[in-house]
């Protein structure tokens, strides 16, 4: 044989190898991917478990008299999959359930500006407030009225989130409301127009004294830019002082929280998470914002999660007086996980701790003046707030 055959073996021979080299990786995720390996027979990935559930899968094909939706069969599955962690804060999302989270989280969504509820009697979905400035109060729609027809479609029945769907559908067109008002039961036509709307999860006021009032109901992405907002419209107003309510507030995104934290806080740590592994990831304040009004920060036991890491890091930090009962105690943080089908797993991944390295989780943070609430109307824990402040 010459050296150009030889040569020509050689690489033939060095391709093939390459070629069956790929096969065999091939294989190894076919196997890994596909074919359950891990755990015994009680392990969710275990061909006992797989087995058992094509088992009953058959039962319920064969002798089950109603209607199956093989959809909702399979989503309530990997519902339970991680339902069975026992852990309150992950859960599994469809494709259509996380864009809905999303919303939410972004703060922004297509509508008229009302909160909707089904009303009472299971009948009609009843309007139960209205938002200052929005196209609902622009077109006379009142709080107590019920939805009955929506551009002559028949909704009574639907759901509230049916009902944002379809009014979503209409955006930036006029669409014809029939409503029902009042104890005789009026029948009231309005016109309105669904725009994109932002969720308002800051609000302020000047009170009394130089006392710069800011109220956050979740933090969301906009949370941030409405907080900054804010702030200067209060200090264009002479704010000298600054009472912060927290109440009420179930958390949000920990990323806006931490970043609201940087405009108040001092150099330093505002957070930080530990993992499984106990790898930990640190959120910082790098630059000292040259905050120095008197604060007072007002909390109650709905007081949870991204909120109570801002009130961690204020009280760590001893910037403020905690006003109110106990915080909620959520000390840990969960991930989103994208699966292939466009579904998502929202899974608990670390553990955080304020500043100091304290673990609130179900715990929470003691306020430094415990006040309780008050079912009459009026407002001890702002009054203490206020009288803290001078």
């Amino acid at each position: 044989m010459d050296d150009k055959s030889a040569k020509k073996m050689k690489r033939k021979s060095f391709f093939s190898g390459v070629i069956a080299t790929l096969l065999a990786i091939a294989l190894l995720y076919f196997i890994y991917m596909i074919v359950p390996v891990g755990g015994g027979a009680s392990h969710p990935d275990s061909i006992q478990t797989i087995k058992k559930a094509k088992a009953i899968q058959r039962i319920i094909d064969r002798y089950y008299l109603g209607d199956v939706n093989e959809q909702s069969e399979t989503d309530t599955m990997f519902l339970g999959q991680v339902a069975g962690l026992g852990d309150r804060y992950s859960t599994y999302y469809t494709a259509e359930q996380y864009e809905e989270i999303q919303k939410e989280r972004n703060g922004k969504y297509i509508g008229i500006g009302v909160t909707i509820a089904q009303s009472a009697d299971g009948d009609a979905a009843e309007i139960v407030s209205v938002g200052d400035g929005t196209p609902a109060a622009s077109a006379g729609i009142q709080k107590g009225d019920l939805i009955y027809r929506i551009n002559g479609e028949d909704v009574t029945g639907y759901s509230s989130s049916d009902l944002s769907d379809l009014i979503e559908k209409y955006v930036g067109t006029e669409i014809t409301m029939e409503l029902k008002r009042g104890e005789n039961g009026d029948m009231v036509t309005v016109s309105v127009t669904p725009e994109q709307m932002e969720t308002e999860t800051v609000t302020g006021s000047m009170l009394d004294g130089g006392i710069g009032y800011i109220h956050i109901t979740q933090f969301a992405k906009i949370t941030v830019d409405q907080f900054k907002d804010t702030m200067k419209s209060l200090e264009d107003q002479g704010m000298q002082k600054m009472i912060l309510d927290l109440r009420d507030n179930g958390g949000g995104l920990v990323d806006s929280a931490c970043e609201i934290g940087r405009q108040i806080l001092p150099k330093g740590i505002i957070v930080y998470e530990e993992d499984k592994d106990g790898k930990r990831i640190y959120e910082k304040n790098d630059e000292d914002n040259g905050f120095s009004m008197p604060l007072v920060v007002l909390v109650n036991e709905n007081t949870a999660s991204a909120a109570e890491i801002l009130a961690g890091a204020i009280k760590d930090d001893g910037i403020a007086t905690i006003v109110g009962k106990t915080t909620f105690g959520k000390g840990i943080v969960q991930n989103d996980f994208r699966l292939p089908d466009g579904s998502y797993l929202k899974l608990t991944v670390r553990h955080y701790y304020t500043p100091d390295g304290n673990d609130i989780h179900g715990t929470g943070i003691t306020p430094d003046v415990e006040v309780d609430a008050a079912g009459d109307g009026s407002d001890p824990q702002l009054d203490q707030a206020k009288a803290l402040l001078g």
